[in-house]
């Protein structure tokens, strides 16, 4: 994967500036060092390009410009096999051209790279008189490559890197080396680590690098190395474990904000892996943290009263550093966390010194996810009315805190405080309605409430029913606000519609009403009324949805459908496709009066797949259709398969698209009243995602994507084996090895989600019903009835289908 690092936009004169000094300087070949430093000013400039504002100048490919051509000369010319380097130029040249490839569709070749790499390798920092810039440029072009490039050329690449660190003094020049280790430390000393002496160098450096005498950015590179040795050389740390605790523990204590939360970070990355190598079958934890933790949870709480309350809340800092490694270590050590922490916690959260509350309140809400309940209890039940009570603290920063560890309770450990939650919500109400405080960190308060009164909510009535109309009310006039806090309370409003009791739903209906003429003044082009633009549809998808088709009928049921067919003809959001998707499920057949005005905006949204999100959602749009439609969607659905065809076709299509693509095939196939266009293709298709397999298993993005892709591959098999009426056998057969091969390769997945076992015995039932004793062999072979036993015995939550399966089964195999 190629790293980019983040550009903005340059002004036109200083671009222009800067092209000029280059062209001149480029055009004098005795000046090197005066050519070398307009590249890096121009190259500094292109690295913050924009792609459109660097193709303006021509820049596409190398030769399309006199300029571009005089730089690929000097890039090319920048060494050689025997390690002749020329002169700083060529390092600028390249530094440019990979700064250019950021932003553009041409790549530079490995040879290229190669040669340059000859060039850095053979300099020392005594010859080159801009070595930092070399650096800088190397750091630059490599964030270009593959990493692969960077771990060919690791051993040269460490060599020049400590020649560099090796120096007296040049404390710039050592910064940025240690910054490139930094970067690329994985890529540089995988090898490097297996050989005991070179591993002993590099980690002697980096603790060298790490104490008091270095300049904080060096300390601070040195330490992100460290916590990189946490992570990938855990196995090797035993022999540098006491120096790596003094050095991190000095930097904690002693060092700057900044060195301190990297000192922080190597913690985390330690707990992190031993908590990984606990939980598995791997080599086994040293359990570091678990020794270290008498002296390093003091240093830890010392941090956490190091707010700034001027610094803005979403940049991370050293309490918040702190605060991260206490949650990790609270999840790793579990019931040893508590005592140590809510001694500090009772001794803090009723001080007059704001830090000292907001920090026991953090240190409160780090550990509620870890320990046991019974561990946790007596401590939760004791101080929840004193966090309650500082909701209203005279600092916002405290309030801020009181509201998120409150948040945490009540996610975490609702059935301890349940009883009291009643108690609380006039405090809430009354704190929403102020006009003067800042409000929008209660706002996750009700998130949570709303979700974990939910259970009491099926039974018709909740704990918050006597608050919703108040709730209600103040959200609605907070939705009206700019930006976040806006956007904060329409999500809340939400959530509130979603969870609601059935008691409360009447509520709704005025609410509904409400949004409705807001966004019609939005459409309509009010300003005012633009404010949370797609919350507001949120907030309709949970009314219609939460209302139903009681509600949701006659005038009231036209009205939204024309607002929605409004905002779909203009280019609709995600919320408004769902919104659509949710007015569909309700209205069922219903939705017939105007299912042929939406579908044609619709499928147009199917041709757009490079806007994914979008075209997920209109996918489920397809499939909800599909779905209420009880006369099918006719010659649209023809359209949608045919479209679904040449999406799956497409590998430029981001992957995460394919599921959503096979759900819709197969709702269309399942309600389509005559026979299914391109039936071959789409059995082929079908055939094809349920062969494919990640290849990387240890990865977890790719494991939750194959099971998604894997459940939508077994929901369309099944819409083939069920749409009887519409095909027939013949069709169908060539497909039965590819699915039971499928089924046997998931069966062995003992980590598989429940929904794919129930997808597992659903379709071996719906294989031997369609074909029967025609089959025989094939199920036998694929050992059905043992795969079927094996999912009743495990822990699926209904084994109805698997009952069901079974009798089918042993139709066919007369057992």
């Amino acid at each position: 994967m190629k790293r980019a690092p983040v550009r903005g936009s340059v002004p036109e004169s200083a671009r222009g500036a800067a092209q000029m000094q280059l062209e001149q300087t480029m055009s004098d070949d005795n000046d090197g060092d005066r050519s070398a430093f307009a590249l890096w000013e121009w190259a500094s400039v292109a690295q913050r390009e924009t792609q459109q504002a660097l193709l303006q100048c021509e820049c596409r490919s190398p030769g399309e410009a006199p300029l571009l051509s005089k730089l690929w000369a000097a890039h090319t010319s920048c060494g050689s096999p025997a390690g002749n380097f020329v002169n700083e130029t060529h390092f600028a040249a390249t530094w440019y051209l990979a700064c250019l490839t950021q932003a553009s569709d041409h790549q530079m070749e490995d040879s290229k790279i190669r040669n340059y790499l000859e060039g850095i390798c053979s300099l020392t920092p005594q010859t080159s008189p801009h070595a930092e810039m070399v650096l800088q440029a190397l750091t630059s072009v490599f964030l270009t490559l593959p990493s692969e490039v960077v771990t060919a050329s690791a051993t040269r690449l460490l060599t020049f890197l400590f020649m560099v660190l090796s120096l007296t003094g040049e404390a710039a020049l050592k910064n940025a080396a240690v910054k490139f280790l930094s970067e690329f430390f994985v890529e540089l000393t995988m090898a490097a680590f297996e050989n005991e002496n070179e591993r002993t160098v590099i980690m002697n450096k980096l603790i060298e690098l790490s104490q008091e005498s270095s300049p904080d950015n060096t300390r601070c590179q040195a330490l992100k190395c460290l916590a990189n040795v946490a992570t990938v050389h855990y196995n090797k740390l035993d022999r540098y474990m006491q120096q790596l605790f003094n050095v991190t523990s000095s930097a904690i204590s002693k060092g700057s904000d900044e060195v301190a939360m990297d000192a922080i970070e190597f913690w985390s990355s330690l707990t992190e892996t031993e908590i990984t190598l606990e939980e598995g079958d791997h080599e086994e934890s040293r359990k570091y943290v678990r020794g270290a933790f008498t002296y390093i949870l003091p240093l830890l709480l010392v941090c956490l009263m190091k707010q700034d309350e001027n610094s803005d809340p979403d940049d991370f800092s050293v309490d918040h550093a702190s605060g991260c490694c206490l949650s990790l270590i609270a999840q790793y050590l579990k019931d040893d966390v508590v005592t140590p922490v809510f001694t500090f916690v009772q001794g803090n959260i009723g001080h007059t010194n704001w830090h000292n509350a907001e920090a026991s309140l953090i240190a409160f809400g780090a550990i509620l996810d870890g320990p046991s309940p019974s561990a946790l209890r007596p401590f939760i039940t004791s101080l929840y009315p004193q966090v309650v009570a500082l909701l209203s603290h005279s600092h916002i920063v405290v309030q801020q805190s009181a509201a998120w560890t409150l948040e945490r309770i009540f996610t975490l450990h609702y059935s301890v405080v349940k009883d009291r939650v009643q108690a609380i919500m006039p405090l809430i109400c009354t704190m929403l309605g102020s006009k003067t405080n800042s409000n929008e960190f209660l706002f996750t308060l009700v998130f949570a409430l709303a979700d974990q009164d939910q259970e009491d909510a099926s039974n018709g009535r909740s704990l918050l029913d006597p608050f919703v109309p108040a709730l209600l009310d103040q959200l609605y006039r907070l939705s009206d606000k700019d930006g976040r806090p806006g956007d904060l309370a329409a999500e809340a409003l939400c959530h509130l519609a979603k969870d609601c009791s059935d008691n409360c739903v009447p509520r709704l209906t005025p609410l509904l009403a409400a949004f409705v003429e807001k966004i019609k003044a939005c459409q309509s082009g009010s300003p005012a009324a633009a404010k949370s633009y797609d919350f507001k549809f949120s907030v309709l998808n949970s009314c219609i949805s939460r209302l139903g088709k009681t509600v949701i009928c006659g005038p009231l049921a036209d009205s939204l459908a024309h607002l929605l067919l409004n905002e779909l003809r203009k280019g609709p959001g995600e919320e408004c496709l769902m919104a659509t998707s949710s007015l569909c499920s309700v209205l069922e057949d219903g939705f017939s009066s105007y299912a042929m005005e939406f579908l044609p905006h619709t499928l147009g949204l199917l041709r757009q797949p490079s806007e994914v999100e979008i075209f997920k959602c209109a996918c489920g749009v397809i499939s909800d259709i599909s779905r209420a439609l009880s006369q099918g969607i006719g010659t649209f659905g023809s359209e949608a398969l045919a479209i679904a065809l040449q999406v799956l076709g497409d590998a430029s299509v981001e992957r995460t698209a394919k599921p959503c693509v096979f759900d819709m095939i197969g709702d269309i196939i399942m309600h389509c009243k005559g026979p299914v266009p391109g039936l071959p293709a789409i059995v082929e298709v079908t055939c094809q995602a349920g062969s494919a397999r990640p290849v990387d298993t240890s990865d977890d993005d790719e494991v939750d994507y194959f099971y998604s892709l894997h459940e939508s591959v077994l929901g369309t098999y099944t819409a083939l084996l069920q749409a009887t009426k519409q095909i027939d056998n013949r069709s169908l057969v060539a497909a039965v090895p590819h699915i039971l091969g499928l089924v046997r390769y998931l069966h062995q997945d003992t980590t598989r989600p429940d929904t794919i076992s129930q997808a597992i015995a659903g379709i071996i039932g719906d294989l031997a019903q369609r074909f029967g004793s025609s089959i025989r062999s094939e199920l036998q072979s694929a050992n059905a009835l043992q795969i079927l036993a094996d999912l009743g015995r495990s822990a699926m939550s209904d084994t109805q289908s698997v009952t069901w399966a079974t009798k089918q089964v042993r139709k066919v195999l007369g057992s």
